[in-house]
């Protein structure tokens, strides 16, 4: 074989791969770049705080049929570990990555979480992964004639774990969410690199304490959709909520705690028909969009 035989073969193996691994590697990477220019799942996505903007697909997760849990694929180049937040402009939401499926090594590809909340940390913004709460019962006490039931809700915060977030999320700190004050009962910055889970449960609201700086948890950017109405309720209430900044949508619950007595595109008059606590979710649905939902908290009747 002449010099520049060998030359344009050793150019052909270096584009493709001198191993099995690494040509399966490389066709995989081609093929997720021509899906970012054919594919339906495709999104233009923006790293956080840098608002780089990346190619990606970004599908359902088949496993967790959730709408807000996803599963994001990417290039390695866009630098991203479990912990970070990414903009998805075509439908103006945050999203965290969860966790990185380590046996794709073609291209980087995760679960991901949709980030509706936002915390202050000293001067900071972090955009944070909330569930809950998700308890069904409620625990009642009687002495004296007289009857109460204890505090008993439990929330979930998924944050980036840094030196700031590790310093403030520590043990009996408190923080507010929409009005409510929570308790830090246990942080775990060990099952998912980068990522801090937060146990949060149910706390007293204290005026006094309240005068201090508890830092609040607040809905993300009310510039983007999102649903309008209240989000902590009691039983029997009849309550109107309306979509802002979206349009011909239509609106369902995720639970049986509650009714929808009327509805039109732009808002809804919703009945709470569960005598109990708990918490259900309002949801708006757009053809081709992700739906928008406002997470409903049932308060005790008494």
């Amino acid at each position: 074989m002449s010099i520049d035989g060998l030359t344009n073969l050793k150019t052909r193996v270096n584009y493709i791969g001198e191993t099995s691994v690494s040509r399966l590697n490389q066709g995989k990477l081609w093929s997720l770049r021509s899906a970012f220019k054919n594919s339906y799942q495709y999104a233009k996505i923006e790293k956080l705080p840098t608002n780089k903007s990346f190619d990606s697909l970004i599908n359902p997760d088949k496993l967790k049929p959730d709408y807000d849990n996803k599963i994001v694929s990417v290039e390695f180049a866009a630098d991203f570990e479990a912990g970070d937040v990414f903009f998805w402009p075509a439908n103006n939401t945050h999203w965290m990555i969860y966790l990185q499926e380590l046996t794709e090594t073609a291209y980087f590809r995760a679960y991901i979480r949709r980030c509706r909340y936002s915390v202050k940390v000293n001067d900071t913004d972090y955009y944070v992964y909330l569930r809950g709460p998700e308890e069904t019962d409620q625990r009642w006490n009687q002495k004296a004639g007289v009857t109460w039931n204890d505090m008993n809700h439990s929330l979930v915060m998924y944050i980036k774990n840094n030196e700031e977030t590790r310093e403030f999320f520590k043990r009996f700190n408190k923080i507010k969410i929409n009005g409510q004050n929570w308790e830090i009962a246990a942080t775990d910055v060990l099952s998912v690199g980068g990522i801090i889970e937060v146990n949060l449960v149910e706390d007293f609201n204290n005026s006094l304490e309240d005068l201090q700086t508890i830092p609040e948890v607040a809905p993300i950017d009310v510039t983007l959709p999102h649903i309008s109405g209240e989000s902590i309720v009691k039983p029997f209430d009849v309550l109107t909520y309306s979509i802002v900044l979206a349009s011909d949508g239509m609106w369902s619950l995720s639970s049986d705690k509650a009714t929808i007595i009327s509805s039109n595109a732009e808002s809804a008059e919703i009945e709470i028909i569960s005598s109990k606590s708990g918490s259900f979710d309002i949801i708006y649905s757009r053809e081709a969009e992700d739906d928008i939902a406002l997470t409903v908290i049932i308060e005790s009747l008494f």
